[in-house]
């Protein structure tokens, strides 16, 4: 799973946007950067979990100072530290929950890149960790149980004043449907708010490697408009390893239209918010 070659890191919407080459020309907010503008729910408790869960292995450090230094040591710590330690496990207290969840996404990212790969043909990547072989493994087992025919994958997409890329366009047991990959404990309302506004994109873009009629050029490659595959259902598919309760899975969780149709507003919502934040930052400026 590469960078989708429209995808604009810097967007000024607070995260990555994607260049519109066939609307405005300009950049348009992305799928992800707008739902971004949600509560993540537990987010911030598990946040505050792995940040205890640091302190705790490190409470001699902490220890040793009085009640004020400590408090201060961590509340103001980050007003301290050089950009190198975001790297160093042993310094970088104030953001201790980094590491954790960047490796959750690493090993999200890596079963994700792997069913890619096996699904259109193409040379399937090392798993380096038990967890990333755990949840491939399991992915294998629902395959085995279902019939599946792949249409699409990592398909950049445009709708009204947003883009996104759509994981999976398949048909699973003769039901063509729109299919995100999620690592995650459950299925939240922002992966379904993300289905929802994939689902509701006009037009595909993809790239040619040379030049035909209707084509437009950026960052010297040639891209063209193109449908989308045809679906009437949405699923999340959840792919976890071997937890502390729980032995690894995987499931098709298929998302009612209605839920669909909410989520909708949800991520319009979450997309207006970006806008005005971008709008409000440039009136300040004047």
């Amino acid at each position: 799973m590469v960078a989708p070659l429209l995808r604009v890191p810097a967007s000024g919407y607070g995260g990555s946007g994607y260049k519109d080459l066939f609307g405005t020309g300009g950049t348009v907010v992305g799928v992800t950067t707008a739902l971004g503008a949600l509560d993540k729910g537990g987010i911030v408790q598990w946040s505050v979990d792995q940040t205890i869960g640091y302190m705790l292995a490190n409470k001699d450090d902490i220890y040793n100072r009085t009640t004020d230094q400590a408090f201060g040591y961590l509340r103001w710590y980050h007003k301290r530290f050089k950009e190198s330690d975001y790297d160093d496990p042993n310094v970088d207290i104030h953001n201790a929950h980094v590491g954790v969840l960047n490796d959750l996404a690493d090993n999200g990212t890596a079963v994700h890149e792997w069913i890619e790969a096996y699904w259109t043909g193409g040379f399937e990547p090392d798993l380096y960790r038990p967890e990333q072989v755990q949840m491939v493994e399991a992915f294998l087992d629902w395959e085995a149980e279902h019939e599946i025919e792949v249409h699409a994958t990592e398909l950049t997409v445009f709708g009204d004043g947003y883009a996104g890329t759509s994981d999976f366009y398949v048909t699973v047991d003769g039901v063509p449907m729109l299919v995100d990959g999620k690592s995650a404990r459950a299925v939240r309302d922002s992966h379904v708010a993300q289905l929802a506004a994939l689902g509701a994109a006009d037009y595909a873009v993809e790239r040619v490697f040379e030049y035909e009629e209707g084509a437009k050029a950026h960052k010297d490659m040639w891209f063209r408009q193109r449908d989308i595959p045809a679906f009437n259902t949405y699923g999340v598919l959840q792919f976890r390893p071997d937890d502390d309760d729980k032995p690894r899975f995987c499931q098709l969780h298929v998302i009612p239209q209605e839920q669909i149709d909410v989520a909708f507003d949800l991520f319009m919502a979450a997309k207006n918010a970006r806008l005005a934040t971008k709008k409000l930052a440039t009136l300040r400026k004047g």
